[in-house]
């Protein structure tokens, strides 16, 4: 039974569920407190759209490790199709059962936009990875589809939902209006970055990233700098919003927390040297800062809004 489970952990790819977690939880508590009412009985309005979007991750990176097991193989040898711990008959089990599922808890959302969103990010996801369309296979296609899908619909989707049952605009609400910017530059990011370590894969596979086009070390900059743009940007609307509204100690905090991270970075720079990469330093930066800054920064919203 163990074994099983993280069988299907590793399948659902973990890093990513945290962030559909964290997400609908977040965006209830600052939409709520925006228009000062009990958080209680609105998260029920939030559930099964936060399920449907979970449930359709899990679809989506169980489709992309369906039609990538060649180049995970070579990548990502410990996913469970890669390492043949899961067959693809049963994998494809439990999508249909995911699938339908995610279907069925959409039909809660009260808004014809909520739907249209969701819809988005399926299609999307979907032509991610097949094979006669494979949007993964261009750099620009990539970007898109993940920017717009997690960085942008998934929190506007959640928010517009919720907003709609309060009887609110969703970008009339600054922490809405923050997490969109930096979300939307994160996942932008996220695109990219993913790319780094796995050139041997891509390579192999004939996928045209920005690594495999511009080198290891170009990209890693371009990603740091991106890093930093999600940064100022969103921090630029932390202070338009909450000027003469936001306590000293929070506007502080919040500067404390800007000039730690940038440290992180600092002190990772050593990763990517131009005559020798490090590739399992690359990983663990990805799926530790990278992602780990994501949470954090979904974590931090409510001190700041």
């Amino acid at each position: 039974m163990l074994a099983l489970i993280s069988t299907l952990v590793k399948f659902s790819r973990p890093h990513t569920i945290v962030h559909t977690t964290l997400a609908p939880t977040i965006i209830s508590r600052v939409i709520l407190r925006y228009v000062d009412q009990d958080a209680t009985n609105h998260y029920w309005d939030v559930l099964p759209i936060a399920i449907a979007f979970i449930l359709i991750n899990v679809f989506i990176v169980g489709i992309n490790q369906i039609y990538d097991i060649p180049m995970d193989k070579i990548n990502k040898p410990y996913l469970p199709l890669a390492s043949g711990e899961l067959s693809v008959e049963s994998a494809w089990k439990i999508l249909t059962v995911v699938l339908v599922v995610s279907v069925w808890a959409i039909s809660y959302a009260t808004s014809p936009v909520v739907f249209g969103l969701w819809l988005y990010v399926l299609v999307v996801g979907t032509m991610y990875s097949l094979p006669m369309i494979r949007l993964k296979k261009q750099w620009l296609s990539v970007a898109i589809a993940i920017t717009t899908c997690r960085g942008l619909v998934f929190p506007l989707c959640l928010a517009v939902h919720l907003a709609d049952k309060v009887g609110v605009a969703a970008l009339d609400v600054p922490a809405v209006r923050y997490i969109l910017i930096f979300s939307t530059l994160w996942a932008l990011n996220i695109s990219i970055f993913k790319d780094l370590p796995d050139t041997l894969g891509d390579s192999a596979e004939a996928i045209a990233t920005l690594p495999i086009k511009f080198g290891l070390t170009a990209v890693f900059r371009g990603c740091l700098a991106i890093m930093v743009a999600a940064w100022a940007s969103s921090s630029i609307e932390f202070i338009k919003s909450m000027s003469g509204t936001a306590s000293i100690s929070t506007m502080v905090l919040h500067a404390a927390v800007r000039v730690a991270q940038l440290a992180v970075l600092a002190s990772n720079t050593c990763l990517m040297q131009i005559d020798k990469p490090n590739l399992a330093g690359l990983t663990a930066f990805y799926t530790k800062i990278v992602w780990g800054f994501m949470y954090l920064e979904w974590v931090f919203l409510p001190l700041w809004f």
